[in-house]
């Protein structure tokens, strides 16, 4: 079969037709995870552009994390390769095979996918183990019992199988609802914010878990959300997407040190924006001047981290760039100061550890590693 040859729907023997080496969710046994590539993607609601031509690899075994701002389109992207969403231009490919191509699609329970949403959508009327042998209609009564209590064993939920939804707290739904979409052993897992209902303690506690929940049973997932440090904590590779396009895709590393442009720069960390001038080979701005490999004479902006700025106290003679605190708030694990800067409107906000300097000391002088500033044309403001 090419891969633009689209899987049909299910025949009346149970199996896609046409689809040899395909198979859909049925075992309870060990599945090869599989892969997903999103080509093309373009989608419009009355009129209103909602994706712009995005294509998107994901490996298999790989969990990559879709992050944008809300209304950035991140979610439609997931509704899309779920098969939720149809009328979409563009291909969606499974294992090399193709589940949508803008005329013809897949639905979603033959595409071998699992799915977690941000509400959990628990059927209250079932109790927890009902709910996670609800997919597992290709087994008999029994193997589905003992199918549902060993993945509930797995996210140490076994003891609750006979309770019902309301009765357990947030993080324990959050958990059923993991358990559910992965006891039909699917190729594909697709988690639409599934933490960001949880308090910032109990989110850490629950998403590393279940993230050694997904490197065990080496699940393929797709995983939205709208927080740096969560897709940075847990994807293989992000794809940020800013107003329905895709801005960049790469490591956590990559993309936190090497951001395609200020965009990117700014959603992963909290930065400073000062401006700079490009010309013979070096960029110059308030901190003085250092090589830099472009010289086109451009105006720029320099982008610096707010942790990535050191302070001092002023003492005459000493290298740097003088400063005023003008205020700094007590955070826990650091301060954050608010420094005038001459010829800056506003002040440089710098993030240092509690401790680095009097709480008293006002004057001050600031310092930037050459290499951690990032230099941005001025259009890419």
């Amino acid at each position: 079969m090419s891969e633009s040859t689209l899987l049909k729907p299910a025949s009346t023997s149970g199996a896609p037709t046409g689809t040899k080496g395909w198979h859909p969710r049925k075992s309870a046994g060990v599945s090869f995870a599989l892969g997903m590539r999103l080509e093309n993607i373009s989608y419009s609601v009355d009129g209103e552009k909602i994706l712009d031509d995005i294509t998107l690899e994901v490996e298999p075994g790989q969990v990559v994390c879709l992050l944008g701002p809300s209304g950035s389109g991140k979610t439609s992207l997931l509704r899309i390769a779920a098969g939720l969403i149809e009328g979409a231009s563009g291909k969606v490919l499974i294992d090399n095979r193709v589940v949508a191509d803008g005329s013809s699609s897949v639905p979603p329970e033959k595409r071998g996918v699992g799915l977690v949403f941000q509400d959990y959508a628990l059927f209250p009327h079932l109790t927890i183990g009902q709910n996670v042998e609800f997919g597992l209609t290709a087994m008999s009564r029994s193997e589905a019992r003992d199918q549902a209590k060993r993945v509930l064993s797995r996210v140490g939920l076994d003891n609750r199988a006979d309770d019902y939804p309301h009765v357990l707290s947030g993080g324990e739904q959050q958990r059923v609802a993991l358990a559910r979409a992965l006891a039909p052993r699917p190729g594909i897992l697709l988690m639409d914010e599934p933490f960001s209902g949880l308090d910032s303690r109990l989110r850490d506690q629950i998403r590393q878990h279940s993230l050694d929940l997904l490197r065990e049973t080496r699940s393929t997932a797709i995983i939205v959300t709208h927080d740096a440090e969560e897709a940075l904590r847990v994807g293989d590779q992000i794809a940020l997407i800013q107003d329905g396009k895709l801005v960049q895709q790469g490591s956590g590393r990559e993309m936190y040190y090497n951001p395609k442009n200020l965009f990117v720069a700014a959603f992963f960390s909290e930065i400073n924006i000062i401006p700079a001038d490009i010309g013979k080979g070096v960029v110059t701005t308030l901190f003085g001047q250092q090589a830099f490999d472009e010289d086109n004479g451009a105006e720029a902006f320099a982008a610096i981290r707010q942790s990535d700025i050191n302070i001092a106290g002023y003492v005459k003679g000493d290298p740097g760039l003088p400063g005023r605190i003008v205020s700094r708030r007590f955070l826990g694990t650091s301060e954050l100061l608010n420094v005038a800067v001459e010829g800056l409107n506003e002040p440089l906000q710098v993030r240092v550890k509690p401790g680095i300097l009097q709480r008293d000391e006002t004057d001050v002088l600031l310092s930037v590693d050459p290499d951690l500033m990032m230099i941005f044309p001025q259009t890419d403001k």
